[in-house]
């Protein structure tokens, strides 16, 4: 293995693609030598943020493999492009990043799966969560039984809406037609809220609770009237408790700069107490029978090495370790099922039992 890897960025549809790709530029063991997107003004305007010459432009991103033969591709394609990415490129046996969420179906991500399994490359699943301090340190918590047997995960989240989150709430909105063309609230492209934001509820809640739940309920509501939705609710039932997740795209702020009402992040429910982790930086708050009222936690530092997704997956390639949960397939999998379930849910106005989805 080279003493830096040779790392590409892939569609630039999923806007983190250019917090991964700077990243990149801030690690010492990867270089970036390359970007593809069918779309040049877009590869022109990464091309002027991160400096990058022209020869490291592609709007093909099979040239792009090709030519620059890379270690680690970054994928931020399109939910409904995901499969068909990491086939092609798992076939020419370079690892894979992807963002979020793992696929558009369940059936894709078993695509995905077995691409990777089949050609030996690493696959991660990054979720930007997991990069929080208090998400990890709650995790640390709850594993440690700081509350007891865990029962309930209420998980809520979102934003003002893709496009609508650029804006202030007084600001002129978007246009109808604008939104409407943007992949995000697109049903062929894998749009909606629920993949956007319950993808994250999904997996965490499968990491923390250490297992899939047995039967998913999920109703979805069409606020703003287009195709997709933009409110859901999901309730999983496991063999001993729930998990409540919730995803809006029509909250009055976003949570990263003003919290909206409820407020956006995590509560863990155990049988002897509570755990709180609200989305952006801050303390935890942790009510146990000796301090119902509660007490305030500042989270861990993130150890060198797990601070970024960038960062942590060079580390899995160059340093052959494993991809752990909850960036690994197989949690990425898990979540997806129950977003399947959610999926066919709503579709069919009833309950699912996830048993009908094949093994957890």
């Amino acid at each position: 293995m080279r003493h830096r890897l040779r790392v590409v960025g892939i569609d630039f549809a999923h806007p983190h693609v250019m917090t991964l790709l700077r990243q990149v530029l801030g690690n010492p063991h990867a270089e970036l030598v390359g970007i593809a997107d069918a779309n040049l003004e877009i590869l022109q305007a990464a091309q002027r943020s991160f400096g990058l010459a022209e020869e490291n432009l592609f709007t093909d991103y099979r040239r792009l493999l090709e030519e620059r033969r890379p270690d680690i591709a970054i994928v931020c394609a399109a939910n409904v492009n995901k499969a068909e990415y990491v086939e092609a490129i798992a076939a020419r046996k370079v690892h894979l990043l992807v963002e979020k969420p793992m696929a558009a179906r369940l059936h894709d991500a078993d695509r995905m799966m077995a691409a990777a399994d089949e050609n030996g490359v690493r696959m991660m699943i990054n979720w930007p969560m997991a990069w929080y301090p208090q998400i990890v340190t709650a995790h640390r918590l709850v594993s440690e039984g700081a509350i007891g047997e865990l029962l309930q995960v209420h998980y809520r989240n979102g934003n003002r809406g893709p496009l609508y989150h650029k804006c202030a709430p007084a600001d002129p909105q978007p246009s109808r037609d604008q939104v409407e063309r943007y992949w995000m609230w697109r049903r062929d492209s894998g749009g909606g809220a629920l993949l956007d934001y319950c993808c994250y509820g999904a997996t965490l809640a499968t990491w923390f609770h250490g297992k899939s739940p047995g039967r998913v309920t999920a109703m979805a509501a069409h606020v703003r009237g287009f195709e997709v939705e933009d409110n859901v609710v999901i309730v999983a039932q496991y063999d001993k408790g729930l998990s409540i997740l919730e995803a809006t795209w029509t909250a009055l702020t976003n949570p990263w700069l003003q919290q909206p009402e409820p407020p956006h992040g995590f509560v863990f429910l155990g049988e002897h107490g509570s755990l709180t982790a609200y989305d952006g930086p801050g303390p935890m708050k942790l009510c146990t029978p000796e301090h119902p009222e509660g007490k305030w936690l500042e989270p861990d530092p993130l150890p060198e090495g797990r601070r970024n997704g960038v960062e942590y997956f060079v580390d899995c390639v160059r340093l052959d370790r494993p991809v752990e949960a909850p960036l690994s397939p197989a949690i990425g999998r898990a979540g997806q099922k129950i977003l399947e379930a959610a999926i066919l849910s709503i579709e069919q106005g009833r309950t699912i039992s996830l048993p009908l989805l094949g093994a957890a």
